[in-house]
């Protein structure tokens, strides 16, 4: 299965150069499964620890609990 469109791809591809130049990245996604599939793929690039993928509703509940 593929990401689908070019612009899933690019986004991608720029999270893992940003990422490779030492800068945390937030990748908020609209569509639960783009975020798991891009979630997935920072994973087997290893890029977990600099790349947070995440559904906005998700994100926004979590960030509403903390404050």
């Amino acid at each position: 299965m593929g990401l689908g469109s070019g612009k899933s791809l690019i986004l991608a591809y720029r999270c893992q150069h940003l990422a490779e130049a030492m800068q945390s990245v937030l990748v908020l996604c609209f569509n639960v499964a783009l975020a798991s599939r891009l979630r997935s793929l920072m994973e087997e690039k290893g890029l977990t620890k600099l790349v947070t993928v995440r559904h906005f509703y998700g994100w926004g509940t979590e960030v509403l609990k903390q404050h």
